[in-house]
């Protein structure tokens, strides 16, 4: 990719190690275990990591505006959903040989096929915004379908809107598209601009803990939206900008490498994390099995990209490649 910004490939590895360190530390305390929400590594990660990722994507969504709707269709499906229904057919295929295939049940299946609700959520978004930028009129509908379904969030049907997270979701993809059309021009302009945003940002993420608490599983729908929007941005702003003066350093470049294969990583420690938790390991958490554990995952993930790569090919997007 020409002229591809590396700031970017480095945020997303430091966040593809974080997503990795938050399935380690669930595997630790166990799936079901909702204790694993009062350790403040796995909540701290968790109020940020996938709303940043969406960022990101919402940052991009501009070079999705230059294909016609079936061409974009084409090309997201092949890069968000082939791989997605891969993948999870695999983590399918352990779960159904680890008990052998006993309590087999249609809900149970749908969520195994939402394991990647990461990549069904940004698919659902991409089309959604693509909708609102091209027509005016539904623009407006969807705003208002968008107030509505946040307000009564709670009484929302769980498939894909809630399970798969687009509600929730929907105003930081938003957010990255705004960033990078107005935004990022602002406050590179005026560093007044720069210190408002963040002083806002970080008064409201101390009002949330002060008003409902550290846990973010306590906050009401439309303030965990809030709170993950502000610590977002809170994260991106710090590594946006620490990125330029330490770019050179070959600790960063590994960061930028890990960012460049980061969907492939997401897509196969998810299949490593799924075995452990399907086989009944079980393990007692602390900070070193939880490292070791991480490394462990994106090891084998990368070390499993390289071997698919070499075999598919000119289909190396299953593995996100």
């Amino acid at each position: 990719m020409k002229n591809r910004d590396n700031k970017f490939d480095f945020i997303k590895g430091i966040l593809i190690i974080l997503v990795v360190i938050g399935h380690a530390i669930q595997a630790l305390y166990g799936i079901d275990n909702k204790e694993v929400w009062y350790n403040p590594i796995f909540n701290i990660v968790y109020t940020f990591h996938m709303p940043l990722f969406i960022f990101i994507s919402g940052y991009f969504f501009s070079s999705s505006l230059k294909y016609s709707f079936s061409i974009l269709l084409e090309k997201k499906a092949t890069r968000l959903l082939v791989p997605t229904f891969i993948w999870s057919t695999v983590i399918l295929l352990i779960w159904g040989t680890a008990t052998e295939w006993q309590d087999v049940k249609p809900f149970k299946v749908y969520t195994i096929y939402k394991s990647y609700w990461y990549l069904i959520c940004i698919f659902v978004l991409t089309f959604t915004y693509y909708i609102i930028v091209k027509n005016k009129f539904i623009k407006l509908i969807i705003l208002l379908i968008y107030i509505v379904s946040v307000i009564f969030y709670d009484y929302l049907p769980w498939p894909i809107f809630k399970d798969c997270q687009v509600i929730r979701q929907f105003a930081i993809f938003g957010l990255g598209i705004l960033y990078q059309s107005k935004w990022k021009n602002l406050m590179a302009q005026s560093k007044f601009y720069k210190y408002i945003f963040l002083a806002s940002d970080v008064f409201t993420i101390i009002g949330i803990r002060y008003f409902y608490g550290y846990n973010m599983m306590d906050f009401p729908p439309i303030i965990r939206i809030i709170d993950g929007i502000c610590c977002s941005m809170l994260v991106f702003i710090i590594l946006s900008n620490s990125y330029n003066p330490i770019k050179n350093n070959k600790i960063i470049n590994g960061f930028v490498y890990l960012g460049k294969n980061s969907l492939a990583i997401y897509l196969i420690h998810v299949v490593a994390f799924r075995f452990i938790i399907y086989s009944g390991y079980t393990f007692e958490y602390n900070l070193i099995s939880a490292i070791n554990l991480t490394t462990i995952l994106i090891g084998t993930s990368l070390f499993l990209m390289f071997i698919i790569k070499s075999l598919l090919k000119e289909k190396s997007y299953i593995v996100g490649v």
